[in-house]
């Protein structure tokens, strides 16, 4: 294994256990920062340089540092899908980052920016329909927007249904499929989604899991508590 290789294997190490220690992501940061000086063009590098730079805008306050942060995680993305087009990562993280940024600019910018993403997303899941992000976002997305601009909770469903039909253990999709159960007013069955959230016994992103996904499912659970189900249709299949 190369220095690279080794550099890059620690960030992931650190990356995938910041549960456990509130700096790890800072040092996974400053890891592959060296690695890329060193190897601009790798293609694992910059996949995981780009999640870690959205990482840490997601985890900053002050939006110049989101913006920031960002910023760098779109450079390498961008980079990462001009040399490397085949690999969905480079289509993915782009869109995330490049969401996220015009986000912080506002949401007029965001939705400017929303067919490019929404764009890269699909290619994403026509590269490689198992690389299971997209559907997340995607439903969030969909499940969010207002009719006017293209929301719909029917795509919303769909999104959410079909990754997990790819990842089950994938608690982000679990945690956000109850969301929406619970904004349509089925609450049995988004508690019963908020349960197996929190009894996941091999959550596909443990850091993700133990950091957002347990707390927000233990919240929403807490809130939805006792509401009465409202009447609705059945859905068709």
């Amino acid at each position: 294994m190369s220095g690279i290789e080794k550099t890059t294997a620690e960030a992931q190490y650190l990356f995938d256990h910041r549960y456990i220690d509130s700096t790890y992501c800072a040092t996974a940061w400053r890891l592959l920062g060296a690695a890329r000086r060193l190897a601009p063009k790798d293609e694992r590098g910059l996949a995981l340089w780009s999640q870690v730079c959205l990482e840490m805008g997601d985890d900053s306050h002050a939006n110049a540092d989101k913006e920031h942060y960002y910023g760098l995680a779109e450079q390498a993305a961008e980079t990462l899908r001009t040399l490397y087009p085949w690999d969905p990562a480079g289509h993915f993280w782009w869109a995330a980052a490049h969401g996220e940024r015009m986000l912080v600019q506002g949401i007029p910018q965001a939705l400017i920016a929303l067919p490019a993403v929404v764009r890269e997303m699909e290619l994403t899941l026509q590269l490689d329909s198992g690389f299971v992000f997209p559907y997340a976002v995607l439903g969030v997305l969909y499940r969010e927007l207002p009719a006017i601009v293209g929301g719909s909770d029917e795509r919303s469903r769909r999104y959410f249904e079909t990754g997990l039909r790819h990842a089950p253990n994938f608690t982000l999709l679990e945690l956000e499929l109850a969301r929406l159960n619970a904004k349509e007013g089925r609450y049995s069955e988004a508690r019963a989604g908020l349960e197996n959230v929190l009894s996941a016994k091999d959550p596909l992103y443990e850091a993700a899991y133990v950091l957002n996904d347990r707390p927000m499912a233990d919240s929403l659970l807490a809130r939805i508590s006792g509401l009465r189900v409202r009447t609705l249709p059945d859905r068709k299949p």
